[in-house]
């Protein structure tokens, strides 16, 4: 009898995903970058100093490209990777900017409370707005 297929959530099915392709893809990643970093050794041992500096800035691109690809590109694939109903683009934009709507508020309260504190208002703890007896309407966007 064939065996049900399994359900995965769209977040588990990115991290096997992501799990799948570092496992694939990884091990080339890390000979490639090795084979690279052993070759570009010599170059620091030049005479002439333009092969010198060469040597190093492969030597470093090497291994900053090695880990992007195998430590931030991972995780941000788990957790904004394809999707089968929105493209990852609009995934991306869409968290990005609940962020940055979450940091202005913050940056909003802050302000509202040295403000607070300046004219000697009092704020209830659980008060949102912030407003020191203004509506918020009245706060600047």
């Amino acid at each position: 009898t064939p065996e049900a297929p399994l359900k995965l959530s769209p977040a588990e099915l990115r991290v096997a995903r992501v799990r799948m392709a570092v496992l694939r893809v990884g091990g080339a990643t890390v000979s490639s970058a090795v084979s690279t970093l052993f070759s570009s050794i010599f170059l620091l041992f030049c005479t002439i100093t333009v092969f010198g500096k060469l040597g190093a800035v492969v030597i470093a691109v090497t291994i900053l490209s090695l880990y992007f690809a195998l430590v931030p590109l991972p995780a941000l694939l788990m957790l904004v990777g394809l999707s089968r109903s929105r493209p990852w683009h609009v995934l991306l934009t869409h968290r990005l900017g609940r962020l940055l709507s979450r940091a202005r508020r913050r940056a909003r309260r802050k302000q509202g409370d040295e403000a607070c504190d300046l004219l000697g208002a009092t704020v209830e703890p659980n008060d949102l707005s912030r407003d020191c007896g203004r509506g918020a309407a009245d706060l600047p966007p």
